[in-house]
């Protein structure tokens, strides 16, 4: 009798644990950061819609914004670290985007390079085991707006005519779609 709710002990205290290693949304992947940027971006456009997201991209307005999320990756606050235009980035927009978020249960990755030599599962695992983010459950992203998305508009524009936002839209379902 004893040894039986031994186990039952051990089975519900693994059911508690194992998800807590099971639910960290670590990415290896090189395009890691590039997907990060299409999530953020795709939030821009929820959040404040395409006709602002246009202007934005019109503007040449280049955003880096810190994520505090959760070890799923989901956003708990944003904030805005810098802005590189003429014009300004207001406040309320910022709050927008990070309502938008929050709301939809948007989840970004956690990029890590794999250890050399290592595979995918080791890696996982040695990450969850030892870095200080698991054990709080809270990590830090910086992701940018348009981060790397625009990189090659003006070389494939010209061979196909398209506006900045039609482009972008493009390159953040290319990223998106491998996910």
């Amino acid at each position: 009798m004893e040894r039986n709710r031994l186990m039952i002990c051990l089975l519900v205290l693994g059911m508690y644990i194992a998800p807590i290693n099971a639910q960290v949304n670590i990415n290896f992947d090189n395009s890691c950061p590039n997907k990060d940027c299409a999530i953020l971006a795709n939030a821009f456009l929820g959040a404040l819609g395409d006709k602002a997201v246009a202007n934005l991209l019109e503007a040449d307005i280049s955003i880096s914004v810190l994520l505090y999320v959760d070890t799923l990756g989901r956003v708990t606050k944003l904030k805005l670290k810098k802005v590189r235009s003429f014009n300004s980035f207001s406040e309320s927009n910022v709050r927008k985007i990070e309502k938008y978020l929050i709301k939809n249960d948007i989840r970004f990755y956690i990029c890590f390079e794999m250890p050399y030599n290592q595979e995918k599962k080791r890696s996982y695992n040695l990450i969850v085991s030892t870095d200080s983010f698991v054990k709080k459950n809270k990590a830090l992203i910086v992701a940018g707006f348009p981060g790397s998305l625009m990189d090659d508009y003006d070389l494939e524009s010209k061979k196909t005519p398209q506006s900045e936002l039609e482009y972008f839209k493009k390159r953040i379902k290319r990223y998106l779609s491998q996910e």
